[in-house]
């Protein structure tokens, strides 16, 4: 048994891509056989509704926005000797690092540390323009820049791993080295309770499509409504064909502009905008599409989809999924397991949706194919032990 700290500065009670992979990832480094502490800041707790077989540590006295700068130069002071309290670790993962990598990176040189980044948010780091005096003090003394201290973080650590492959090529493209692509996944016991065999899949989806007063094909979205998510796509299709229903699962600050496109393109009565929903809620809106669809695009900034964890709990159910060749989704959608949308020409991609939707042979194929990688691969048990392997090495 090894004992394994892993450290991130977005945890519960929020609820994010980030929060959550960090608990699933703790709980399966436990479920084979690990005893895990997780380090997070000020407020954290752990929530009834995420069991957990870690244990977790509260940095009562953190200040997260001091990340750079002279108050990033003391508060890395204050992490080390934060840390000097704790037990010794034998294994070191950093989930959200922008807070206490470096400090922890100094802490622990010389021991296996992983630093794992997810998407955007390194290249987010990076373009930061601080003031010009700390940018001076970066050069001369060991006051950092919040884009210093990035780059030092991605070049110095022992071990770094990805959410995606277009996230490493976004760190490589800063820093020369060798980089472990993980991916994300589902829970084992998410894959226990929510899988639903194939031959089960039609009449849940009639059933699902009922509740939602759904009638067409429906193409499906669901996630934050931000204009990198590309939503707009799915709305330009529902506007070529009344064959074709669109379902929107989300909240955000693009929402005002979809509905408006919607209603130019004269086709808000077939395009529903659901919101927010509860897990129930998000179980049944996938059990309804057709296809689960994920047209995202880069945007000028760098902003992009990292990975989407929607793909999988989609390939969970058996609803064929077609993403953009933009972002993290290219990871798992394969050739024989779902679909690419050309985003540049939405009326070729219609015509391929469709021609995937009318062939129950051809959807058969890909959702078996895309539930045997996920089930294979992408749970966080083998993701793991896949992180264990690494650490092994490093040792």
């Amino acid at each position: 048994m090894k004992k394994i700290l892993i450290v991130s500065v977005d945890f519960f009670p929020n609820i994010g891509g980030v929060s959550l992979m960090t608990h699933f990832l703790a709980n399966g480094f436990v479920s084979i056989g690990n005893d895990v502490t997780v380090l997070a800041p000020a407020n954290s707790n752990q929530l009834l509704e995420y069991p957990a077989g870690y244990s977790l540590v509260t940095d009562t006295e953190s200040s997260v926005k001091k990340r750079s700068g002279l108050d990033g130069y003391r508060e890395r002071k204050r992490i080390k000797a934060f840390l000097s309290k704790l037990p010794d670790f034998d294994f070191v993962l950093l989930m959200h690092p922008f807070y206490y990598g470096n400090a922890v990176l100094e802490y622990y040189s010389g021991k296996p540390v992983a630093t794992f980044f997810h998407g955007f948010e390194f290249k987010s780091q990076i373009i930061v323009r601080e003031k010009v005096w700390v940018r001076l003090l970066s050069r001369l003394t060991q006051v950092r820049s919040l884009p210093a201290l990035t780059k030092e973080l991605a070049r110095t650590s022992p071990l770094v791993f990805v959410n995606s492959s277009v996230t490493k090529d976004v760190i490589l493209s800063t820093v020369k080295r060798p980089i472990s692509v993980l991916g994300c996944g589902l829970q084992d016991s998410m894959i226990e309770e929510m899988s639903v065999a194939p031959d089960a899949r039609s009449q849940l989806k009639n059933v699902a499509k009922e509740r939602f007063g759904l009638k067409r094909f429906v193409l499906g979205f669901v996630g934050r409504l931000v204009e990198q998510k590309n939503v707009e796509f799915l709305i330009q299709i529902a506007a070529y064909s009344k064959s074709i229903e669109v379902l929107v699962v989300g909240e955000g600050p693009d929402k005002k502009r979809l509905l408006a496109l919607a209603d130019k393109l004269g086709a808000t009565s077939r395009v529903k905008f659901l919101g927010a929903v509860d897990e129930a809620g998000k179980w049944n809106a996938i059990d309804s599409m057709d296809v689960l669809c994920l047209p995202s695009k880069y945007m000028q900034m760098g902003q992009m989809e990292g990975f989407g964890i929607v793909m999988l709990e989609a390939a969970l159910r058996r609803v064929p999924v077609a993403v953009s060749t933009y972002g993290g989704m290219k990871d798992f959608v394969l050739e024989n397991n779902g679909l690419y949308l050309d985003i540049n020409k939405p009326r070729k991609s219609f015509r391929d949706l469709l021609s995937l939707i009318e062939d129950d042979e051809r959807v058969c194929c890909v959702t078996n194919n895309a539930y045997a990688l996920l089930t294979e691969q992408l749970t966080y048990k083998k993701i793991a032990l896949r992180a264990m392997a690494e650490f092994e090495r490093e040792k």
